[in-house]
């Protein structure tokens, strides 16, 4: 997550160590991004850690109580939560408002209803989007704003290791039949991040921007498309 408070004019951010960490805001917000993927193999491990990492202490929930008039925040989801059929209006509500110690317990994600591990980590990441959507509201009312950022394939060395490891081939086959034929680096996604951080992004809130090179355009309607 990226928060900034525009009476202190700093960014906060979590890097992967899960530490707290405040620095100077450099000119453009131009700081390399992360995308973190956590891959587990039994179902309700997954959805139990994703939940986690969005709902632990100094998370979205509580940075919405103090954040400041002005200020504006960034949530890092997954072009995975794109991939997801349409859910019903019911389950978004419930995804979007259930507390986060009490999520576990929705029937949409016990383990009868929730196919394998990639369906669980789809769950939590269209999670993500949903529960920032519903934050926004809040926010609002404090003059702040929050959003998400849904990238695909960025190059980091968690990329690096899939790409080389035993899904390298898949990996692979999206780069090369997705629209943009490559991956994403990490200043674009920071760049994005700098729009919606900043006063070029005053009037966007409570929105999630998918940037994975068209890959989700080619999953549902081109030649990623499953058969």
């Amino acid at each position: 997550m990226l928060f900034r408070g525009e009476d202190e004019g700093r960014v906060i951010g979590e890097p992967l160590d899960g530490q707290v960490d405040e620095r100077p805001n450099p000119p453009g917000l131009r700081r390399p991004a992360a995308v973190v993927e956590v891959q587990a193999h039994v179902v309700r491990d997954m959805l139990r850690k994703q939940w986690h990492e969005l709902a632990r202490t100094h998370k979205l929930e509580e940075f919405g109580n103090v954040i400041a008039r002005g200020g504006s925040g960034v949530v890092i989801a997954s072009q995975s939560g794109h991939r997801l059929p349409g859910l019903s209006p019911e389950q978004n509500r419930d995804l979007a408002l259930t507390p986060a110690d009490q999520l576990l317990a929705l029937p949409t994600l016990q383990p009868d209803r929730v196919s394998d591990s990639l369906h669980a980590y789809q769950l939590s990441k269209r999670g993500n989007s949903l529960r920032v959507m519903a934050e926004a509201a809040r926010w609002g009312k404090r003059g702040a704003r929050v959003n998400t950022i849904s990238p695909g394939i960025i190059i980091t060395p968690l990329a690096r290791d899939e790409l080389t490891g035993p899904r390298g081939a898949g990996y692979r086959r999206m780069i090369e039949l997705c629209p943009a034929k490559r991956a994403g680096t990490p200043d674009e996604v920071a760049n994005v991040a700098a729009l919606l951080m900043g006063p070029d992004g005053g009037f966007i809130t409570g929105s999630d921007f998918l940037m994975g090179g068209g890959v989700t355009a080619s999953y549902w309607f081109g030649e990623l498309a499953p058969s």
